[in-house]
């Protein structure tokens, strides 16, 4: 009986075994030690999503250097359920954000990732001479510009075509 106390723990591969005075040897135990979760990313059509937004079809990728990946699980938009998540990809885009989170097999937790689906087109309003005009509107005025509003991802680019004008 002699033990022995591991402390200051390094994630990895751990291998005990003991030998006795005249050289017999025990069975090897292993153990490996996972002090990290699992990280995750979004892709869309297996291409890294980099923004914080969609309006496509994605899926979560869960990896684990350690343990391994056990499992994940994602919230949708307004719920406050977590549900199982198999890898699939989310078809069904549910305006908001959605959560994801995943557990390694050690049963660390991952941070949450999120995303959001934003499926609201930005919205023109046009004026001219400071009053709101409707679409299709014929007008004889000194100025007319317009407000662009987006509450969602935020505005990309801006495009305005002149009279007799292909660009």
């Amino acid at each position: 009986g002699t033990s022995i106390f591991l402390t200051d723990f390094e994630d990895g591969l751990y291998e005990f075994y003991a030998k006795d005075k005249i050289g017999n040897i025990s069975n090897k135990y292993y153990l490996r030690y996972d002090s990290l979760g699992p990280i995750g990313y979004f892709v869309n059509d297996n291409e890294s999503i980099t923004d914080e937004y969609t309006n496509m079809p994605f899926k979560f990728i869960s990896i684990d250097n350690g343990s391994g990946v056990e499992y994940a699980e994602y919230m949708m938009p307004n719920s406050k359920v977590w549900l199982k998540y198999e890898g699939e990809n989310i078809e069904e885009l549910v305006e908001g954000t959605y959560q994801f989170r995943s557990f390694d097999i050690c049963g660390n937790i991952s941070d949450i990732y999120y995303i959001k689906v934003d499926k609201t087109k930005p919205k023109i309003l046009l004026y001219g001479d400071d009053i709101l005009i409707e679409n299709k509107t014929n007008v004889s005025c000194k100025n007319i510009y317009f407000d662009v509003l987006e509450e969602g991802s935020g505005i990309k680019d801006i495009f305005v075509k002149l009279p007799n004008s292909n660009i």
